[in-house]
C-alpha cells in the first residue's frame, strides 16, 4: 500500500506542480482552494479548504499519513490561520508524522507578511511539540508558479532590464527532490530550516528564455528595444534602486549575495 502524503496550502500554485511531481509514488490527499483542487483532482483525493474538517479527516485517514507538506500563503489571513490550526492538530494526533513547510527566501529580505505566516505556523507546531522541516526556496521556476507566469507575461520587457539586475532561481524539481529526500529520511530529525536559493542569474536572461515567438510578443519586444536605446531601462533601474532602500522586501528582486541563517 502506498504511503499517504497530505499536501495543503492556499493560493500557492507550486502546490499543484508538487502534486503532479509526486503522483504515482504516494496516496495523495490535497487540501487547498477550490481552483487548485480542480487542477489536481486526477492525481489526488481533494478537499476544499473552506469545507475541510479535522474530525472527518482524522476518521478517514487515522494513522495513515506519513508526511504533511504545507505550502504557506503570502499573508496571514483568517482563512490561512484556520487552515494552519487544523493542520497542526492533525500533526499532533499522529506522532510519527513528518512535516515539511514551504516558505520563501523573501523572509531573509524583509518581507514582513511572509515572515508572519511562517512564524505563526512555526510557533503553533512548537507549542504542541511537533518537529518540522522549514524550506525557504528562491524564486521557484515550476510550470504553474507565479514567477513563471510573470516571466511569460513580461518576457518582452527583457531589453529594458539592466544586466546587473539578478536574483536566485531554482526549478520545481530541484525543490521537490530535496523536500522528498528530507521527508523520507528514516532517521529522527530535529526541526531545521533550509534556505534553498538556487542559481544566481540575471532577470534579462530569464525573461529572454521565457519569450514566445508570437507576433504580439515580437512587436512589444521591438518597442522595448527602442525604449532601451533611449535609456528608459537605465532610468527605471535607478528608480528601483532608490525604492528598494525604503521598501526592504524589494531586495528579493535584485541581489547577488545572501548570507542566510539556515540551514540549521
Amino acid at each position: 500500500m502506498k504511503p499517504t502524503l497530505l499536501i495543503a496550502g492556499l493560493g500557492n500554485p507550486v502546490l499543484a506542480d508538487f502534486v503532479a511531481h509526486a503522483q504515482g509514488r504516494y496516496r495523495l490527499v490535497v487540501v487547498s482552494t477550490s481552483r487548485l483542487c480542480r487542477e489536481v483532482k486526477r492525481y489526488a483525493e481533494t478537499y476544499p479548504a473552506n469545507t475541510f474538517a479535522r474530525d472527518g479527516f482524522r476518521s478517514a485517514y487515522q494513522g495513515e499519513v506519513f508526511s504533511l507538506v504545507v505550502f504557506l500563503g503570502r499573508r496571514l489571513t483568517t482563512t490561512e490561520q484556520n487552515l494552519l490550526d487544523t493542520l497542526a492538530e492533525i500533526a499532533r494526533q499522529q506522532p510519527a508524522i513528518r512535516v515539511g513547510v514551504i516558505s520563501t527566501f523573501r523572509v531573509h529580505c524583509g518581507d514582513g507578511a511572509a515572515a508572519r505566516v511562517e512564524a505563526y505556523l512555526r510557533n503553533r507546531l512548537q507549542s504542541i511539540g511537533v518537529k518540522a522541516l522549514l524550506f525557504r526556496p528562491g524564486h521557484v521556476l515550476s510550470g504553474r508558479s507565479r514567477v513563471r507566469q510573470w516571466l511569460r507575461s513580461l518576457a518582452f520587457c527583457h531589453p529594458l532590464v539592466p544586466e546587473r539586475f539578478q536574483s536566485c532561481f531554482l526549478t520545481g524539481d530541484e525543490l521537490f527532490c530535496v523536500l522528498e529526500r528530507e521527508l523520507e529520511d528514516p532517521k529522527p530529525r530535529p526541526s531545521r530550516t533550509f534556505t534553498l536559493l538556487g542559481r544566481n542569474r540575471s532577470w534579462k536572461a530569464i525573461l529572454r528564455e521565457n519569450q514566445n515567438r508570437s507576433l504580439g510578443q515580437r512587436v512589444l519586444t521591438a518597442a522595448a528595444m527602442v525604449l532601451s536605446l533611449l535609456q528608459v531601462g537605465r532610468v527605471l533601474g535607478l528608480f528601483f534602486d532608490l525604492l528598494a532602500r525604503v521598501v526592504p522586501r524589494l531586495r528579493a528582486w535584485n541581489f547577488d549575495t545572501l548570507i542566510p541563517r539556515g540551514p540549521r
